[in-house]
């Protein structure tokens, strides 16, 4: 059936081939480059920044501690103390509810929504400590601040510090796995795009060399005969495969070379006809002249 097409046919194929390729491989990078932006936001929002809030919850409440220590060996002043505890009172629960609002569609395993769920009870407990440490500090009582460091922050820090940490483990475990998921999903990509890049590739060149062929080897048979033509050699023969441009002019070709060797064939047997005619007129003359 291809030798039956144009070679103007078998072009545009070839440009809509080119073309179509183009179209794929720009689809496929595009669906990649949208499906890595979009995990590269999932994470972002839904984990790293979830992560970074819980640093900050637990850097807030070490400080804490750190500044009932240095106020107890004179290293932080209570006035400076006091005002860090009201911001802490404000800021913990607010970073807390962003951190809820952030992960409330994220898919948590039953160790993290336990660590949730114990940090959401145990909350509860940190707002009246903080209160009682922010009395200590107005009054600048330090025997307040011995209490409390001593006998309700191991409460604080078992209920909340502990909690905090292993759910910022559990984080960090999971963005690093949906990383590796990912690298492998963009390997698995990647060997897709090559794949379709190398198949069209393949197509691409088989299809060139058939149309290549299909043009040169039918114009070198054309060529070889006019040039036998031209030299007077009329014996050659032709057979036109395809019915392409290429087709018909070697198809015309042989008609010419047909003609051709008729019209010789004719003139010779005209010629020796002539020179039949002429011996006998000759030997004519001669009787005659006798």
């Amino acid at each position: 059936m291809s030798s039956n097409l144009s070679i103007k046919t078998r072009l545009y194929i070839g440009i809509g081939l080119s073309l179509m390729a183009m179209l794929i491989l720009t689809g496929v990078g595009a669906y990649s480059g949208r499906k890595g932006s979009k995990s590269l936001q999932s994470v972002y929002e839904n984990m790293v920044v979830p992560i970074s809030i819980l640093k900050e919850m637990d850097s807030e409440l070490k400080d804490v501690r750190f500044r009932m220590a240095g106020y107890l060996t004179n290293q932080m002043p209570a006035v400076g103390s006091m005002n860090h505890v009201k911001e802490v009172k404000q800021k913990v629960p607010e970073l807390w509810a962003e951190y809820r609002t952030r992960t409330q569609d994220n898919a948590f395993d039953d160790q993290a929504r336990e660590l949730i769920d114990k940090i959401d009870n145990q909350l509860a407990i940190l707002a009246p400590f903080l209160d009682r440490l922010e009395a200590a500090y107005r009054l600048d009582r330090k025997p307040n601040v011995t209490l409390l460091l001593e006998d309700e922050w191991p409460r604080i820090h078992a209920g909340l510090l502990k909690p905090i940490s292993g759910l910022l483990q559990l984080q960090q475990d999971t963005v690093k796995t949906t990383y590796e998921h990912h690298v492998a999903m963009g390997g698995r990509l990647l060997l897709l795009i090559l794949a379709v890049l190398v198949s069209i590739a393949v197509i691409l060149v088989y299809f060139g060399i058939r149309t290549v062929n299909a043009i040169s080897q039918p114009l070198d048979t054309a060529l070889g005969l006019a040039v036998r033509i031209a030299s007077g050699d009329l014996t050659g023969k032709v057979e036109a495969h395809s019915n392409d441009e290429v087709g018909r002019l070697l198809k015309a070709l042989g008609e010419m070379n047909d003609n051709l060797q008729r019209l010789v064939s004719n003139i010779r047997h005209g010629a020796d006809s002539v020179a039949a005619g002429s011996q006998e007129l000759s030997s004519a003359a001669e009787q005659l002249s006798s």
